[in-house]
C-alpha cells in the first residue's frame, strides 16, 4: 500500500500458514479470520498507544516533533504534546480490513485520510509518521508480538 490523500494504509502479512505448519495445526477459514481479527485489533491498539506517547510506531522513526508554541497556544491551551488529536476524529478512524489473508491497516475515511496523509508525509504539517509507507515496517517489538499472538492461538488449537 501507499500513503495517498484518499486513504492512508499499509498491508501487513502475518505468516499464519507457516506457523500453523510448524505447530502441526490446520486452521479453518473462520479460525484464520478470528486470528486475523485479533492481530488487527492488536495492531490498531499499538499504533494508537505509540501515537498517544508522541512516538512513531514505524521502524526508523522516533519521537514526534513537539507542536509549535503558537499552534499549541491557539489550539491546545498551550499543550505542545504532538499526539495527533485535535478533535480525535482522525485517530478514531484508524481501523483494519482483512484482504486475502492479510491485514490492511489504516484510515479509509476520505475526510480523515487527508489529515493522516499530511501527518505521515509532512505535507502541510511536520512529519509524524504513524502509518508505514511501502518500504517501511512497524517497529520490531510490535511485529514480534504478532508472532506471539499467532503462537498462543495455535498452541491453544493444538490442545483441542
Amino acid at each position: 500500500m501507499a500513503l495517498k490523500k484518499d486513504e492512508t494504509s499499509f498491508l501487513f502479512k502475518p505468516d499464519i500458514d507457516a506457523k500453523a505448519d510448524e505447530f502441526g495445526v490446520k486452521l479453518s477459514k473462520s479460525e484464520k479470520k478470528e486470528l486475523l481479527n485479533e492481530i488487527g485489533d492488536y495492531l490498531v491498539t499499538e499504533i494508537l498507544s505509540y501515537v498517544g506517547d508522541a512516538n512513531s510506531p514505524v521502524s526508523g522513526y522516533g519521537e514526534f516533533k513537539k507542536l509549535s508554541k503558537e499552534y499549541a497556544d491557539r489550539e491546545k491551551l498551550g499543550d505542545r504534546s504532538p499526539i495527533l488529536e485535535l478533535n480525535g476524529d482522525m485517530l478514531e478512524a484508524l481501523t483494519f480490513e482483512i484482504v486475502d489473508g492479510s491485514l490492511k491497516v489504516g484510515i479509509f475515511d476520505e475526510d480523515q485520510a487527508i489529515k493522516s496523509y499530511n501527518h505521515n508525509k509532512g505535507d502541510t504539517v511536520p512529519m509524524r509518521r504513524f502509518i508505514p509507507d511501502q518500504k517501511e515496517k512497524l517497529k520490531k517489538d510490535i511485529t514480534s508480538y504478532v508472532d506471539t499472538i499467532i503462537e498462543d492461538y495455535l498452541s491453544d488449537k493444538g490442545q483441542d
